[in-house]
């Protein structure tokens, strides 16, 4: 499977790839011989994965800290906030919108942010990382990775010329390994993790809609998924890998009629809102990601006159979660006991 270079500069990817083996090997080894990580005052989640993009890290993160409330912890999340813009990170804006009250801590330096949270007198008891796999400054008391079923790279190349962060041998150091975009457990598949894990996923996750928010000129509401049948749809999808979106709205009846090409996390200006809405000439809907929609929604106007869908992504285990279940609740319990 080619990574993330278009052809022309794939020539170029296989010397590129081993150039960042290296670093990548030097800085984990670094790390294992100092052993020095920053420790937080609060029991800390961390969620990653081993590949670029489209492994469902967000919704994953929100389904845990949900979890975590459930069993009477009060969860912050902290991220990168990736191509932040003036400080608005796509990624906070969802987990603001879909997760109220719960503190969303945007940062590089995450436990500068989450300490500097804290002065401010911001409470939590427990801290959920969104991508923090390869942050390995600060210390973590479970460490989660996602492996993506449709695409999990596990006999690929690392970045440029294949789609991996880091080699598979980095599962080891992970505390567990879920499963996501999943509908039933895979027993190939769990042996290949097992492999370089030493245990077999703790979850499986399938990756659902439960409705759509659609945006027009009339307002907001939420629709069903229906909504969607005998629609000519046009995509903006800023993600990593977007090809799973365009599957489920032809499942849903849709006809995807023009796909507008986005670099994953990617700014939305005057040129950008152009061109979505000229995508409207052979569509009647556009749709959009509700991270992407969190910047839309800033600088859109009167040039769009259909309406903008917006999946409502949620996850849910397909099997039974028990382990990994009790280390959320392990994690809960020492936050109420801080």
């Amino acid at each position: 499977m080619s990574g993330p270079l278009p052809p022309v500069l794939q020539p170029l990817g296989l010397p590129a790839s081993w150039i960042y083996q290296f670093a990548v090997a030097r800085r984990n080894a670094r790390f294992e011989r100092q052993g020095a990580t920053r420790r937080l005052p609060v029991p800390v989640v961390s969620v990653g994965n081993i590949t670029v993009g489209g492994t469902g890290k967000s919704p994953v993160t929100r389904w845990i800290a949900r979890r975590l409330m459930a069993s009477g912890a009060r969860p912050a999340i902290a991220l990168r906030g990736y191509r932040s813009r003036g400080g608005v990170s796509d990624e906070a804006c969802e987990h603001e919108a879909l997760l109220p009250g719960v503190p969303v801590i945007v940062g590089a330096d995450r436990f500068a942010s989450v300490q500097a949270a804290m002065d401010r007198g911001v409470f939590f008891d427990c801290l959920v990382l969104d991508d923090g796999f390869q942050h390995r400054q600060l210390h973590r008391d479970l460490d989660v990775v996602l492996i993506d079923r449709r695409r999990p790279g596990l006999d690929g190349r690392l970045l440029p010329f294949g789609w991996l962060r880091e080699p598979p041998s980095a599962l080891a150091r992970a505390d567990a390994v879920l499963v996501t975009n999943a509908e039933h457990p895979d027993p190939e598949l769990a042996a290949r993790i097992e492999r370089w894990h030493g245990r077999p996923p703790l979850g499986w996750f399938r990756h659902a809609w439960s409705g759509l928010q659609v945006h027009d000129q009339a307002g907001s509401r939420r629709v069903e998924v229906a909504w969607l049948a005998g629609r000519r749809v046009a995509t903006a999808l800023g993600i990593g890998n977007p090809a799973g979106i365009v599957r489920r709205i032809e499942d849903a009846g849709a006809e995807v009629v023009e796909q507008v090409p986005l670099e994953d996390h990617a700014a939305f200006g005057p040129r950008t809102v152009r061109r979505l809405a000229a995508s409207f000439r052979g569509a009647d809907t556009l749709l959009v990601t509700r991270k992407d929609w969190a910047k839309l929604e800033r600088v859109i106007d009167s040039a769009f006159v259909g309406p903008v869908a917006v999946p409502l992504l949620e996850v849910q285990p397909v099997a039974e979660i028990g382990a990994f279940g009790a280390m959320l609740d392990a994690i809960a319990s020492a936050a109420r006991s801080e």
